[in-house]
């Protein structure tokens, strides 16, 4: 391994980074105003609330933020941002309903901690640096003319069983997650220790819940805390599975702890309610600030026994027990086109033998604010491009480390023909029973027996315009989107999405389905980058 031509990779990250997050900072770390709060889910450990905004938001799982409310401040963590709605983590209680807050993202909290993890990577003996060397330094290096195509996801789990580095790039519907799934439990029969991680909560969560179905369908012992979820569920099935939850195995193995905790806690909230200012609560503070200790040790520990533990991209970056005890033998990374290319490095420093890759590069590449050269070339693109893949793909040649998963079961065959001819230049097929599972969705209005239309508006009046931000919005479209849904939803279909490419669009639509009082759940309507990856039958 040539260190010099490493440390220049490095070197050339941070300076991206940097500038990425002298932007960032110029900027300043913005203030959101947010409303109607409710407390959706809580132990004695943690408090999620709900809470509306009126811009919709994109900022990564796991995001450290400071919640403003009653003059006072909260740090905690993003849980999930969606559309107009954020659901933030904190570990104090603030009440049922909270009318109107504030909070501020600095968004270069993270960028700041990958840094020092980059930087580490040159000299820790934890982190792998062959296999950073062997994925930036040989990995656009390997295309050959001959190279045929591998399909499957059979050999998708060979291939990640015996090579350092596999692809698998798994197009819309193709069972990504199935694959992951199988990957992980083949891995974990093997003997090796698995870190799953992916940008999303949402990603993350399904992760665990197939492999934790795949298990007890083949009927194979795993016991409690080696399969382990690190962080905070966002989906009500993994929340219902204590036993797959870090900080609920917590509470179970250590209650009284907890019910410590707790009756602290109490009597903290009503000192404070009758004004009650002594030493009280000073000395309850310090009390509490030893349980939390002890609680987090005792999660550390779980965590240093899991077989397979699955976490935010975010969460491995800042945590210490993740990257400084990176004892893993095999790394799978889900969401890969969504990552900068030095937190794919740094993901695959963590594992020892193996690394796994999964995405979809026809899709949105990530986000970055700042236009210069450096970011452009190391946070813009994604890993993909770096390794000439789609450049490769198009003159016939496919990288020897991919995996294509071609065989698609989402979408009806009149729909994955468009994709597939336009997009995926042939490389995918239909599952046989694809077409009769969609089929009582094609014979419903409003576009009976066609599950593709378009609906020309070139020649209706043009009522377009811009918002402060340089958003667009078309209020013709806007209108006919939302009515076209409206039939869909009147006739029978279980539920609708209205994709945009624009915030104040999107906006627009979601007051429109306010104003009619529509469970979101029936119509949603957000942007392409807030429906990357998401998924409904």
């Amino acid at each position: 391994m040539n260190l010099e031509n490493l440390s220049n990779y490095i070197f050339q990250f941070c300076s991206a980074i940097s500038e990425e997050i002298a932007y960032l900072k110029n900027e300043g770390g913005k203030k959101y105003q947010i409303y109607n709060g409710k407390l959706i889910y809580s132990n004695s450990l943690i408090f999620a609330y709900t809470f509306e905004t009126d811009v919709e938001l994109y900022m990564p799982d796991s995001s450290p933020v400071r919640l403003k409310f009653n003059g006072r401040d909260y740090t905690g963590e993003i849980l999930s941002c969606i559309e107009f709605e954020i659901t933030i983590i904190i570990k104090e209680h603030l009440g049922k309903n909270i009318q109107k807050a504030e909070f501020i993202c600095e968004p270069w909290k993270l960028l700041e901690e990958l840094m020092k993890r980059l930087q580490e990577l040159k000299y820790h003996p934890q982190f792998n640096r062959n296999m950073v060397y062997k994925l930036m330094c040989e990995g656009n290096r390997t295309a050959e003319n001959n190279n045929k195509m591998k399909k499957g996801q059979e050999v998708a789990i060979i291939s990640s069983l015996h090579n350092p580095i596999t692809i698998v790039w798994g197009p819309p519907g193709t069972g990504k997650t199935h694959t992951l799934a199988n990957i992980a439990i083949k891995h974990f029969i093997k003997g090796n220790r698995i870190l799953i991680i992916s940008h999303s909560n949402a990603a993350v969560d399904e992760a665990v819940l197939k492999i934790y179905e795949l298990l007890n369908e083949n009927e194979l012992a795993i016991y409690k805390g080696e399969l382990l979820r690190y962080g905070y569920p966002r989906k009500k099935e993994l929340a219902n599975k204590p036993e797959l939850i870090s900080n609920m195995l917590i509470m179970e193995k250590y209650p009284d702890l907890h019910q410590r905790k707790k009756e602290l806690e109490a009597e903290k909230e009503t000192l404070k309610s009758k004004e009650i200012n002594n030493n009280r609560i000073f000395n309850i503070e310090i009390e509490l600030q030893k349980i939390r200790k002890q609680i987090h040790s005792h999660e550390n520990e779980l965590i240093q026994n899991s077989k397979i533990l699955a976490t935010t991209i975010s969460k491995a970056t800042i945590d210490t027990e993740i990257y400084k005890n990176s004892n893993f033998d095999a790394v799978l990374l889900d969401e890969a086109s969504m990552a900068y290319i030095p937190q794919i490095c740094f993901a695959a420093a963590l594992a020892r033998k193996h690394f796994i890759f999964f995405g979809d590069f026809r899709q949105l590449s990530p986000i970055v604010q700042c236009n210069t050269s450096f970011v452009e070339k190391w946070l813009l693109r994604d890993i993909y491009e770096y390794l000439d893949i789609p450049d490769n793909l198009d003159k016939g040649i496919s990288h020897p480390w991919m995996v294509l998963l071609e065989e698609q079961r989402r979408m009806h065959p009149m729909i994955s023909g468009f994709v597939n001819s336009r997009i995926y230049s042939m490389n995918l097929c239909d599952h046989p029973n694809v077409k009769l599972e969609r089929k009582s969705i094609i014979q419903k209005p409003p576009f009976q027996d066609y599950a593709l239309a378009l609906i020309d508006l070139t020649r209706t009046c043009n009522i377009c315009a811009k918002s402060s931000d340089n958003s667009r919005y078309n209020l013709l479209s806007a209108l006919v989107s939302f009515q076209t849904g409206l039939i869909a939803l009147h006739n029978g279909q279980a539920n609708v999405g209205i994709i945009t490419p624009y915030s104040t669009q999107s906006q627009l639509i979601r007051s429109m389905i306010k104003d009619l009082d529509i469970n979101q759940d029936e119509i949603s309507c957000s942007t392409v980058h807030q429906f990357q990856g998401s998924k409904k039958m």
